[in-house]
């Protein structure tokens, strides 16, 4: 590893989902959301057809922003659950 990518600040990923609660069906969106430097490349998750007990709908990129020092990668997914 150089030095350049070892003195980088290590990235953050947060995720939500909504609606919080659904019942058999209901198209659930969940967001990524990793804040990183410029300096590192974010590779989008490999969501496969099912995600747990959720089959994935639809998933997708949205575009990057860079501000100064931070880059934001977002991506979004539509889940449904039929167990």
């Amino acid at each position: 590893m150089s030095n350049e990518f070892a003195n980088l600040e290590t990235p953050s990923v947060q995720a939500r989902v909504d609606p919080s609660t659904a019942t058999l069906g209901d198209l659930i969106s969940l967001d990524i959301r990793v804040t990183h430097s410029p300096a590192l490349q974010i590779d989008a998750p490999d969501l496969s057809k099912t995600l747990g007990n959720f089959e994935v709908y639809a998933s997708t990129r949205l575009a990057g922003q860079v501000n100064g020092e931070k880059a934001v990668e977002q991506f979004q997914a539509s889940l449904q659950n039929f167990t």
